[in-house]
Protein backbone atom coordinates (compact mmCIF):
# COMPACT_ATOMS: atom_id res chain seq x y z
CA UNK A 1 0.00 0.00 0.00
CA UNK A 2 1.50 3.24 -1.07
CA UNK A 3 0.53 6.73 0.55
CA UNK A 4 -1.61 7.13 -2.77
CA UNK A 5 -3.50 4.44 -2.22
CA UNK A 6 -4.05 4.81 1.93
CA UNK A 7 -6.53 6.55 3.74
CA UNK A 8 -5.92 8.86 6.40
CA UNK A 9 -7.93 10.61 8.41
CA UNK A 10 -7.38 14.19 9.61
CA UNK A 11 -8.36 14.18 13.96
CA UNK A 12 -10.37 17.37 12.95
CA UNK A 13 -14.09 17.61 11.41
CA UNK A 14 -15.24 21.35 11.00
CA UNK A 15 -19.28 21.39 11.33
CA UNK A 16 -19.57 22.63 7.80
CA UNK A 17 -22.30 20.58 5.46
CA UNK A 18 -20.64 18.46 3.12
CA UNK A 19 -22.03 20.79 -0.36
CA UNK A 20 -20.20 23.81 1.69
CA UNK A 21 -16.97 22.44 -0.14
CA UNK A 22 -15.80 24.45 -2.75
CA UNK A 23 -12.62 22.20 -3.37
CA UNK A 24 -10.64 19.31 -1.98
CA UNK A 25 -8.32 17.08 -3.43
CA UNK A 26 -6.39 13.43 -2.14
CA UNK A 27 -2.86 13.70 -0.88
CA UNK A 28 -0.89 11.56 0.11
CA UNK A 29 -4.13 9.45 1.31
CA UNK A 30 -5.17 12.51 2.96
CA UNK A 31 -8.98 13.91 2.40
CA UNK A 32 -7.66 17.70 1.87
CA UNK A 33 -10.53 20.71 1.78
CA UNK A 34 -8.67 23.75 -0.40
CA UNK A 35 -11.73 25.93 0.04
CA UNK A 36 -15.52 25.92 1.31
CA UNK A 37 -18.02 28.02 0.17
CA UNK A 38 -18.54 29.84 3.46
CA UNK A 39 -15.52 31.28 4.00
CA UNK A 40 -15.55 35.45 4.36
CA UNK A 41 -12.90 37.58 3.48
CA UNK A 42 -11.28 39.37 6.43
CA UNK A 43 -11.44 36.48 9.07
CA UNK A 44 -11.14 35.71 10.96
CA UNK A 45 -10.01 31.70 9.75
CA UNK A 46 -9.42 28.25 11.47
CA UNK A 47 -7.99 25.99 9.17
CA UNK A 48 -6.74 22.14 9.53
CA UNK A 49 -3.32 22.03 8.80
CA UNK A 50 -3.20 17.81 10.47
CA UNK A 51 -2.34 16.87 6.52
CA UNK A 52 1.01 18.73 6.39
CA UNK A 53 4.04 16.99 6.76
CA UNK A 54 5.66 17.57 10.40
CA UNK A 55 9.17 15.75 11.34
CA UNK A 56 10.85 15.58 14.49
CA UNK A 57 14.26 14.92 15.82
CA UNK A 58 15.90 13.57 18.27
CA UNK A 59 19.85 12.62 19.84
CA UNK A 60 22.83 14.04 21.06
CA UNK A 61 23.87 15.67 17.81
CA UNK A 62 21.20 16.77 16.22
CA UNK A 63 23.12 20.33 15.60
CA UNK A 64 24.94 18.01 12.97
CA UNK A 65 21.74 17.56 11.42
CA UNK A 66 20.57 19.76 8.43
CA UNK A 67 17.00 18.91 7.02
CA UNK A 68 16.24 19.72 3.98
CA UNK A 69 19.89 21.25 4.03
CA UNK A 70 18.04 23.84 6.19
CA UNK A 71 20.21 24.72 9.89
CA UNK A 72 17.95 24.41 12.93
CA UNK A 73 17.72 27.26 15.24
CA UNK A 74 20.18 26.52 18.36
CA UNK A 75 18.80 27.55 21.54
CA UNK A 76 16.01 25.81 23.17
CA UNK A 77 12.51 27.66 21.86
CA UNK A 78 13.71 29.01 19.19
CA UNK A 79 12.10 28.96 15.34
CA UNK A 80 12.51 29.95 12.48
CA UNK A 81 10.22 30.06 9.14
CA UNK A 82 12.30 30.02 5.92
CA UNK A 83 11.77 27.97 2.44
CA UNK A 84 8.24 27.34 3.46
CA UNK A 85 9.63 25.39 6.42
CA UNK A 86 9.05 26.04 9.99
CA UNK A 87 12.34 24.86 11.85
CA UNK A 88 11.44 24.87 15.67
CA UNK A 89 14.26 23.58 18.80
CA UNK A 90 12.37 22.23 21.47
CA UNK A 91 15.17 20.85 23.55
CA UNK A 92 19.17 20.72 23.42
CA UNK A 93 18.32 16.95 21.86
CA UNK A 94 15.23 17.81 19.94
CA UNK A 95 13.71 19.97 17.44
CA UNK A 96 10.63 19.97 14.71
CA UNK A 97 10.82 20.34 11.01
CA UNK A 98 7.46 21.54 9.76
CA UNK A 99 6.40 21.55 6.01
CA UNK A 100 4.23 23.94 5.62
CA UNK A 101 4.94 25.22 2.27
CA UNK A 102 6.29 22.56 0.80
CA UNK A 103 6.03 19.00 1.45
CA UNK A 104 9.14 16.32 0.71
CA UNK A 105 8.83 13.60 -1.04
CA UNK A 106 10.19 11.31 1.58
CA UNK A 107 12.03 11.35 5.17
CA UNK A 108 15.76 11.12 5.23
CA UNK A 109 16.04 7.68 6.82
CA UNK A 110 18.44 8.41 9.59
CA UNK A 111 17.73 7.29 13.17
CA UNK A 112 17.19 10.59 14.61
CA UNK A 113 14.13 11.54 12.37
CA UNK A 114 10.44 10.67 13.41
CA UNK A 115 7.35 11.17 11.36
CA UNK A 116 4.76 13.05 13.73
CA UNK A 117 2.37 13.89 11.04
CA UNK A 118 -0.45 11.31 12.32
CA UNK A 119 0.46 11.54 16.29
CA UNK A 120 -0.28 15.38 16.20
CA UNK A 121 -3.39 17.82 15.19
CA UNK A 122 -2.13 20.63 13.61
CA UNK A 123 -4.50 24.10 13.66
CA UNK A 124 -3.78 27.23 12.00
CA UNK A 125 -5.58 30.68 12.85
CA UNK A 126 -5.38 33.54 10.69
CA UNK A 127 -6.92 37.38 10.62
CA UNK A 128 -8.13 40.19 13.35
CA UNK A 129 -9.21 39.30 16.65
CA UNK A 130 -6.50 36.27 17.67
CA UNK A 131 -5.18 37.87 20.76
CA UNK A 132 -8.63 37.49 22.28
CA UNK A 133 -9.49 34.30 21.19
CA UNK A 134 -6.78 32.88 22.81
CA UNK A 135 -7.29 34.47 25.85
CA UNK A 136 -10.06 32.23 26.03
CA UNK A 137 -8.29 28.97 25.73
CA UNK A 138 -4.91 29.34 27.22
CA UNK A 139 -3.29 31.34 29.73
CA UNK A 140 -0.25 31.33 27.75
CA UNK A 141 1.02 34.89 27.51
CA UNK A 142 1.51 35.43 23.58
CA UNK A 143 1.46 39.56 24.31
CA UNK A 144 5.24 39.42 26.06
CA UNK A 145 6.90 42.25 24.13
CA UNK A 146 10.43 40.63 24.20
CA UNK A 147 9.61 37.49 22.29
CA UNK A 148 9.44 38.14 18.87
CA UNK A 149 7.64 36.30 16.09
CA UNK A 150 7.94 33.68 15.26
CA UNK A 151 8.34 32.71 18.63
CA UNK A 152 6.63 29.58 20.33
CA UNK A 153 5.02 28.94 23.19
CA UNK A 154 4.14 25.15 25.39
CA UNK A 155 1.61 24.94 28.00
CA UNK A 156 -2.03 24.41 28.27
CA UNK A 157 -4.29 24.36 25.82
CA UNK A 158 -8.02 23.84 26.79
CA UNK A 159 -6.43 22.08 29.56
CA UNK A 160 -4.12 19.52 28.02
CA UNK A 161 -0.91 20.18 26.47
CA UNK A 162 0.14 22.00 23.55
CA UNK A 163 2.39 24.18 21.84
CA UNK A 164 1.57 27.97 20.13
CA UNK A 165 3.31 29.42 17.54
CA UNK A 166 2.74 32.76 16.97
CA UNK A 167 4.29 34.06 13.31
CA UNK A 168 2.91 37.20 12.92
CA UNK A 169 1.44 39.42 15.89
CA UNK A 170 0.12 42.06 13.87
CA UNK A 171 -3.59 42.91 15.42
CA UNK A 172 -5.20 42.63 12.34
CA UNK A 173 -4.30 40.47 10.57
CA UNK A 174 -1.92 37.54 12.98
CA UNK A 175 -1.24 34.24 12.31
CA UNK A 176 -0.59 31.36 14.82
CA UNK A 177 -0.28 27.40 15.04
CA UNK A 178 -1.42 25.32 17.73
CA UNK A 179 -0.47 21.44 18.19
CA UNK A 180 -1.79 19.16 20.50
CA UNK A 181 -1.98 15.20 20.60
CA UNK A 182 -4.04 13.72 17.50
CA UNK A 183 -7.00 12.31 20.45
CA UNK A 184 -7.41 16.05 21.75
CA UNK A 185 -7.64 17.57 18.19
CA UNK A 186 -11.57 17.86 17.55
CA UNK A 187 -11.95 18.87 21.30
CA UNK A 188 -9.38 22.09 20.92
CA UNK A 189 -11.20 22.88 17.20
CA UNK A 190 -14.62 22.55 18.92
CA UNK A 191 -13.15 24.96 21.40
CA UNK A 192 -11.98 27.85 19.24
CA UNK A 193 -14.73 28.04 17.27
CA UNK A 194 -16.77 28.77 20.51
CA UNK A 195 -14.43 30.78 21.88
CA UNK A 196 -14.11 32.73 18.47
CA UNK A 197 -18.02 32.61 17.70
CA UNK A 198 -18.33 36.40 18.88
CA UNK A 199 -15.52 37.33 16.58
CA UNK A 200 -16.29 35.65 13.34
CA UNK A 201 -14.52 32.86 13.65
CA UNK A 202 -15.10 30.28 10.84
CA UNK A 203 -13.84 27.39 9.50
CA UNK A 204 -11.79 27.82 6.08
CA UNK A 205 -9.86 25.21 3.72
CA UNK A 206 -5.99 25.02 2.85
CA UNK A 207 -6.01 27.71 1.15
CA UNK A 208 -6.55 30.07 2.86
CA UNK A 209 -3.90 29.59 4.77
CA UNK A 210 -1.47 28.89 2.37
CA UNK A 211 -2.22 31.91 0.61
CA UNK A 212 -1.45 34.45 4.26
CA UNK A 213 1.74 32.42 4.62
CA UNK A 214 3.38 32.94 1.62
CA UNK A 215 2.27 36.47 1.86
CA UNK A 216 4.33 36.03 5.38
CA UNK A 217 7.41 34.24 3.90
CA UNK A 218 7.69 36.74 0.86
CA UNK A 219 7.37 40.00 3.45
CA UNK A 220 10.91 38.42 5.49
Amino acid sequence: MTEETMQRRSPVLFPNPPDDVAGREMRKGWDVILQYHSEGETGPFLVDLSHRDRWEIRGEKIDRIRPLEMTLPETPGQCRFQGGVLLLRFTGTSAGVWQLLIQSPFMPREDAYTDMTDGDALLALAGPHLSGIMEKITPLDLAVPAARPPFQATGPVCGIPGRIIVLDRNPDDAVMLITCPRGYGQAVADALLKAGKSAGLTPAGEQRMLDRLRALQSAK
